[in-house]
């Protein structure tokens, strides 16, 4: 017997993340949702999947190509597709039941990648570009608001002022018993270790403060709302990190530190006190290899 197809309409907010002096306007991220059998969904994820030519500090030059270096290197696309394919299919099949169509919201979600995908061609795409807050007046300003089935929102929440605030605003978006995905790095990752003994030094740039699905699941837990917690462990090679010279070792500092060139713009106390940390701290060593821990949790929240 054949299954109903139950049709996925996502509006993707291009939200330009940040305070409105520093909108990173390239910097955007998430995943497309395009539809399938009611018994079975795809998931594309991409980030960054469209890198503007114009792009304020933090977002231009050795930043890029380090971030696109580390999207290969760590196989992060990997590690979050893998628990996609895992989870997601049995949520859509829950939140679908009894419905003849969904609605998706993508907050940070990229353009480009659509257009370069055959398969999400037949899929209908909102797209709105604006800062959360403008999101945020516009539902607002509208008499009936707009609720949504799902809402994601992969890695954006370094880019907001007001952490609580913008989730609460987003999940009263959701229709009932539907669900807001939030991914992020996970609490005590090398990532948490990193930014947050160094958060003086490091938030300097794109980042003004730094917080991981730790700080995010005590915001939850102060707004009331229910959750499940997934982690995606990963890792990252990072032993050429300390081979001196190293090209592909410095601009993965560059990444990881959100420098310009780590060796040239840090001092040499600070730069050991990182190094020290990334090896002793963030790190596991297996067969001679430097390994960086860089897990993601995955908050699947209730409406």
């Amino acid at each position: 017997m054949n299954r109903p197809v139950l049709c996925i309409q996502t509006v993707c907010l291009v939200i330009l993340l940040g305070t409105e002096s520093t909108l990173p306007e390239g910097a955007r991220e998430g995943f497309q949702v395009y539809s399938g059998e009611a018994s079975h969904f795809s998931v594309h994820y991409s980030k960054a999947a469209a890198m503007n030519t114009v792009m304020p500090a933090g977002y231009e030059g050795r930043y890029v190509q380090g971030f696109q270096f580390y999207l290969k290197h760590s196989e992060e696309h990997k590690a979050i597709r893998e628990f996609v394919d895992k989870v997601l299919p049995g949520e859509f099949t829950r939140i679908g039941e009894g419905k003849s169509k969904m609605d998706v919201l993508g907050v940070g979600s990229g353009g480009a990648l659509v257009k370069k995908t055959p398969s999400l061609q037949k899929i209908p795409f909102s797209w709105h570009t604006m800062t959360c807050g403008e999101y945020e007046k516009q539902v607002k300003d509208k008499r009936e608001i707009k609720r949504f089935d799902f809402i994601h929102m992969i890695q954006m929440l370094y880019y907001v002022d007001d952490y609580p605030g913008t989730i609460k605003f987003f999940h009263n978006l959701l229709k009932e018993n539907s669900k807001l995905l939030i991914v992020h790095e996970a609490a005590g990752s090398g990532w948490e270790t990193l930014w947050k003994t160094h958060r003086k030094e490091l938030c300097t740039k794109s980042v003004s403060d730094y917080l991981s699905a730790g700080d995010i699941k005590v915001h939850l837990e102060r707004l009331g709302l229910k959750y499940d917690e997934h982690l995606i462990p990963n890792t990252m090679d990072i032993t050429d990190c300390f081979t001196n010279g190293d090209e592909m070792g410095e601009l993965l500092l560059d990444f990881m530190t959100d420098q310009d060139h780590f060796h040239q713009s840090l001092t040499p106390d600070l730069r050991a006190s990182i190094l020290d940390l990334l090896r002793n701290r963030c790190s596991t060593e297996k067969e001679g290899r430097i390994l960086f821990d860089c897990s993601f949790s995955c908050l699947l929240v209730y409406s």
